[in-house]
Order: C-alpha cells, then structure tokens, then sequence
C-alpha cells in the first residue's frame, strides 16, 4: 500500500444479501459476497439448510463444506413472510428455487427500493424456462452435464486407463463455479436495478455457467472440432511423473522449447532441426514425450520443478491439498487462514489497494438508460492475452462494456497463433474470446504508443492487465502511472502467482495452478494420475476478474475512492476445493 492509501475498505461494505442456500452454489455466491465485504444473512427452514448436510463431515459430525461456505456468515430462520422494512434494506436476495417461497413476491415487489437496487438471483440446475426447467440436478449430473466431465481425465490420466468411464473434477467444482456467475450476475442486476427502477430478475442455471467456462471446447466444436478424452492431450509435457510424483509441464512459447532443452541438458535429438518448426514439434510430440518421460522418472519433483524455475520453463509440482499451508507463495500472501476449529482454510485469491478518497462528493448511483445492458457507458482497457484476462473482459463486454483491447504487432495475443501444443493447428478461439470488443494495436515498448495507450486509460473506467508482475510498471502503465492520470481508475491486475512473494516471478497456465491448487491431486482414477485440469481454471479466474471489478466499480459509485485488485490464478483451485474436510 503506498503512502498516500488508508486503510483498505471492501468494495460491497454496506451492502446487505439475503441467502436461501440449499446446495454448495448458493452457498459459494453468498461466501464471495460476504468475503467483498457484505451483510450476508442466510435464511434457514425450521430443520436447518440442506447445506448443513453436505459431505464431507467433520469428526465432530458438522459438515465441513457449511463450515467452509458459511464461514462470517449470520445464520437466522427462513420468515414465513419478510418484513418489507427489512426488504427494504437488502440490495441481494441469492436463492435456488423455482421461485422465492410461497407469499414472498409481492412484498419483495412492492417493497422500496434501495438506493443501490436490488437483484433476485434464482440459481437452479437447468435454469428457469425450458423443457427441463422442473427437473432436479446433482454436482456429478450438473458437471457432467455442462461439457467439461465428457474431457476427463485427458493426458496421462487418459493415456493409463482408455477404456474407463469419465470422471469428475474435485468434489463441488460445478456448484462452486455456479455460485462465482450468481455473485457476478447480482452485481450485473444491481445495476439493471438502478436503470428500471424495480427488482431486477436473475435466472441461472448451474448447467449454463458450467458451459460459459468451457468456452473454449464449445468455440472448437462451434468450428468443426469435437474435443475428446482421447484427443484433448498436449502434444509432449502436460502430466509428466517423476520418481516420487507428478509434475505438469506447459510448454506453449517458442523460448519455452529452448527452456525444456536446457532442462533435461539440451540433449543430442533435441538439437534436430526439424524440432525448431513449432508446427513440426506439436506433430512430434510422442517422440518428444517418450524422452521426456524417460528423462522425469529418474528425478524428483522437488528437482525437476527447482530446475524448470531457473530455465523458466512453466512447471509445477501435483500437490495433495494438505501440503499447501506449508506453500511459501501462500504464506507470504497469508492465503489461509485459521478455521473454527484453529486449522486453515482457503482465504480469498485476490488482494485489495485503494487510494484515499477522492475530496470531491462521490458521484451519483449510475442509472444505465432504458432497456440498456447493465455496463452501457463503462469503458475498459483490456491490456490481457491468452485466456482468464480475455475471459474476463468478455464478461464485461457481453453485460454491454465498451471493451478495447490494447495489443501490439510485435507481440500478438498468443490465441491468434496455432497452438500445436494443444493439437490445435488453427486458430478459432481468438475470433470467441475476442468478440464484442473494440481494439486498437500499440507497441508499447515505444514511448509515444505508451503516451497514447495512458490517454486511452485516461478516457476509461476500468483497465484490465494480465501481464507479468512489474511489466506494466516498466513499460510506465503501472498502477502509479494510470491512477495518476485517471484519479477515478479501477483497476485489475491477474497474474500467475500474484504481485509479490518468492513465485511471483514464474510462467504458469491453467493446468499448472490447478496441479499447484490442489484440485488436479484430488481429481483423476485412484491409482492412477492426478487429473490435469484446463481452460475451466483460466476462465474461473477470469470470471472472479470480472467479478472484482463490478465490485469495485459499486465502491466507486458509493465513495469516490479509485481501486487497485491484484488477483493471481493459482489460488483459484484452492477456493474451488475448499470444504474438502481435511481428507485429502
């Protein structure tokens, strides 16, 4: 925090969410909420939520994944009607009905509205319209359902046991991601609230949100390609095991090529020309692999990850959720923290900065016009690339954010060259992940493009950045740079490993914070791999992006106080397996 900040305040302080949770979606939507700093109530039947009955459970009989979700949260019975001056007063009403319960709709209706509005987010399995808008869904069902457990497990995991049916990912992931969209979509209401003047409406179905983060598979079957278990493995790296574990290995860049040489000691057939064709090496990857292998099996993790460090290679060890409190990057962001019953739990991803408060009055609660989408008149600065920064910005484009991606000639988004690593020889996912935005090409390195690429900033609301930490900094668009020249500035900052601390420095990819988070050991065959987990963590980080900047654009609107997030990836996996219950 920098001398001219005071003490953090979060974003959504002052504001109040009424919780009607039923599985670990709703509970996960009020957890993040609570966690951005509002009132959450959760309103209970008189025999307690089904929540409380949601395994795994604790030696003392309480459900671990209640303690986990419900954790600062207030706990009071379920009224059989509000009290409209209650009503009122709460800006979230977060349920998983058909509909709120019997008797509530017209006094939520004829109930005053707050300053700040308020969003009624119906979270069900299929949504609440269509042919299986009644029918009843389950995690396994709902994942499954959703696209991505058709893909698992995938590499190694797949490679070991073919002809085996697919399997899950962690024990509530699709819940857990369910809930991360109905916190976004109620901010999203809040602000179609304000513009209509009366409740605003939120239908979500956790099948959706499960297809909205595999987004990727979808745009490749969109454009004639059918991913399968069989298919989706990277071309050489991915799940590589050592003597005493397993790493994951993502080798996507050209230097990262290099960097693997330099790995295993530059070998003799690593030298062979044809190997320095990107295209050539996607097609040669089991000849690659098998010396890889060959290479891994005679080392340990703790080497081999040590190594990939110094070369720079993007590397990471499967880590049992357990080992991860003793994590030195978690200890110095203070990740965890101490339980009900004095063990860590998962903390939050992201780390909060904020300037003093502007002396000017704040402005008024934005009011977008008419029958405009939630963002109409918010301008964002989109300097991401590759896959959580684009998701994020597309979130905010697609609620109506006039988005304007920043890119250079000398550098360009990594999603407009093939990806052989993936077996992806065409480039169909830029077109997807950068549709509905505006953009404008800046080498940045150059002076005068980082002048203009400032006065656009100047001229936005939001800027997003994915790079490397210190990059922008560098390039003179840091945080102290853009909030000088935009004093009402938010800002989001995603990175690999965050701002700070001793990993801050190294490369990393979905699957890698998913095998460092904990979720890839809890996912895959018994004795098998661990699972190796992918695009669904770089948007579930977009996702919390996006979240974080609704968020702090409410804060804005409410003080005048510009904000700085610094979000990193690799906890995201975490947050997606806490209430494990210690068992893993």
């Amino acid at each position: 925090m920098t001398a001219d900040e005071g003490p953090t305040m979060l974003p959504l302080e002052g504001f109040r969410a009424w919780l009607i949770a039923e599985t670990p979606a709703g509970g996960f939507a009020g957890r993040l909420l609570r966690e951005l700093g509002a009132r959450v109530e959760l309103l209970e039947p008189p025999d307690g939520s089904t929540l409380r009955r949601c395994p795994p459970f604790l030696e003392s009989g309480e459900s671990a994944v209640f303690r986990y979700l419900a954790a600062g949260i207030e706990t009071r019975e379920l009224p059989a009607r509000p009290d409209a001056s209650q009503v009122a007063k709460v800006e979230i009403i977060v349920h998983e009905r058909a509909a709120l319960p019997f008797g509530w709709n017209p006094i939520v209706e004829a109930a005053p509205l707050p300053e700040r509005g308020r969003a009624v987010v119906a979270v069900t399995p299929y949504g609440g319209s269509g042919p299986k808008s009644g029918w009843q869904g389950a995690e396994l069902t709902l994942f499954q359902g959703g696209g991505e457990g058709f893909l698992q497990p995938s590499g190694l995991g797949y490679e070991e046991f073919p002809d085996r049916p697919p399997i899950g990912v962690g024990r509530y992931l699709g819940s857990y991601q369910a809930g991360t969209n109905a916190a976004f979509a109620a901010l999203a209401g809040l602000r179609s609230s304000r513009a209509s003047g009366r409740s605003e409406r939120v239908d979500l179905s956790v099948q959706d949100s499960q297809l909205s983060l595999n987004y990727l598979s979808v745009s490749r079957y969109v454009d004639g390609h059918l991913e399968r278990r069989s298919n989706r493995s990277f071309s050489y790296g991915g799940i590589v095991q050592c003597a005493d574990g397993y790493v994951e290995i993502v080798p996507i860049e050209q230097h990262h090529w290099v960097a693997l040489r330099e790995l295993m000691g530059d070998p003799e057939w690593a030298q062979a020309p044809e190997l320095e064709d990107t295209v050539e090496r996607g097609r040669r990857g089991p000849f690659i692999n098998q010396h890889l292998r060959a290479w891994a099996a005679q080392r340990s993790v703790e080497e081999v990850v040590a190594r990939a460090a110094e070369t720079g290679l993007p590397c990471g060890p499967y880590l049992a959720p357990k080992q991860l409190p003793e994590d030195q990057q978690f200890q110095h962001r203070g990740f965890f923290r101490a339980g009900a019953d004095g063990e860590p739990e998962p903390g939050v991803a992201w780390q909060l900065e904020q300037a003093a408060r502007d002396s000017e009055p704040p402005s008024p609660i934005s009011r977008p016009a008419g029958d405009a989408k939630p963002l109409a008149g918010i301008r964002v600065a989109d300097f991401t690339n590759m896959a959580a920064g684009p998701y994020a910005t597309l979130m905010l484009a697609l609620l109506g954010a006039d988005v304007i991606k920043i890119e250079s000639q000398a550098r360009l988004d990594i999603g407009r060259r093939p990806h052989p690593l993936y077996g992806r020889f065409d480039v169909p996912n830029f077109d997807h992940l950068a549709g509905h935005k505006r953009s404008i090409t800046l080498n940045l390195k150059e002076e005068r493009a980082a002048q203009l690429a400032r006065e656009l900033v100047a001229a936005c609301d939001v800027a997003i950045e994915n790079f490397r930490p210190g990059v922008m900094g560098r390039l003179g668009l840091g945080w102290d740079d853009l909030k000088a020249v935009n004093p009402r500035l938010v800002m989001v900052s995603l990175s690999a490993y965050g701002q700070h601390g001793p990993d801050s420095h190294r490369p990393g990819y979905a699957p890698i914070f998913a095998a460092e988070g904990g979720l890839g050991y809890m996912t895959g065959y018994p004795d098998g791999a661990p699972g190796e987990i992918r695009n669904q963590m770089d948007h579930e980080a977009g996702l919390i992006a996006a979240l974080l900047s609704l968020a702090l654009l409410e804060q804005r609107k409410r003080t005048g106080t510009r904000a700085n997030a610094a979000h990193p990836a690799r906890p995201v996996p975490r947050q997606l397996g806490g209430g494990d219950g210690g068992d893993t």
